[in-house]
């Protein structure tokens, strides 16, 4: 059997055991929750403000390049520093003239989805390590192919999920919202989907890593959140050291700049690649 169907048998493996775990579809039936109660809160925030908020906008634009646009811009900016941080008022134009449910969806992903994959795959690598059934699994194919059937199984869960909770804000804003503009929005969660597909195999990867350097369960599902959370941390901070965290990528996402979005989108994939390496070398240095 040849390295790919080996990582695709062991991806399928890994999916139906994903499926049947009642941890997984806990957080995913919560995830899905979540995303309709946001769906609710800026659906309603939606119908209350956006006729202001549209007025804001194109007084906004009326006033591109003057004191008072300027003033607008600088306004907006301060209501959410930490979101928007470094970006300039091209990227608040461009957020505001997006549809609010589809925006306020995409900064509650940005900030929360690190957390899914470290709810559900905290023990990717650990805990068949535990319970030694990684010993059968290594006399059929090698750790690294092990390794990346198992990420590939946990991001496919991944896209799944994320792709039915951008259904479930999809359906909820289109009942609710008279006029919800329906191909601008599918698109714009297309895009977003795309973008969190990125964040999740970066993020993926580093909870394979510290699942591979820590055996027992819990430590290594507390290690993973402290990791996300420093992460965050750094990223938003003063600190020249900010670039060294895949969070502080992730906000690049934001811009209405094509080669912006695809510069942070690379960088985020190689910080997976350099987690997945690291995570791989592990395995390799060590007893099974």
């Amino acid at each position: 059997m040849d390295i790919g169907k080996q990582v695709i048998s062991v991806a399928g493996f890994e999916l139906g055991t994903l499926f049947r775990s009642k941890r997984a579809l806990a957080v995913i039936i919560l995830y899905v929750l979540v995303t309709l109660g946001i769906a609710a809160l800026f659906t309603w925030l939606s119908m209350k403000f956006g006729p202001e908020l549209r007025s804001l906008q194109l007084a906004a634009n009326a006033q591109a390049g003057s004191h008072a646009g300027a003033s607008t811009a600088t306004h907006v900016k301060n209501m959410i520093p930490t979101l928007v941080r470094g970006n300039d008022a091209a990227t608040l134009n461009h957020l505001m003239n997006q549809p609010m449910v589809i925006v306020g969806y995409f900064l509650f992903v940005l900030l929360f989805i690190p957390y899914l994959p470290a709810l559900i795959s905290f023990d990717i690598i650990n805990a068949d390590i535990r319970s030694r059934f990684i010993r059968f699994q290594l006399l059929r194919t090698s750790r690294g192919t092990l390794l990346a059937g198992k990420i590939i199984a946990h991001w496919v869960l991944f896209l799944i999920v994320s792709g039915i909770a951008n259904m479930v804000l999809f359906g909820y804003a289109w009942s609710k919202i008279p006029d919800f503009p329906l191909t601008r929005s599918f698109t714009l969660l297309f895009e977003y989907w795309f973008m969190t597909a990125i964040m999740g195999f970066t993020y993926l990867a580093l909870v394979a890593l510290v699942s591979s350097l820590i055996d027992q369960g819990v430590l290594a599902l507390i290690a993973i959140l402290i990791a996300v959370h420093g992460f965050g941390l750094i990223a938003v901070s003063s600190a020249p050291i900010h670039f060294l965290s895949p969070s502080w990528y992730k906000f690049g996402l934001l811009s209405p700049d094509v080669l912006v979005v695809g510069l942070h989108s690379i960088v985020l994939l190689g910080f997976g690649v350099v987690f997945m390496a690291a995570a791989w070398f592990r395995l390799q240095t060590r007893d099974a």
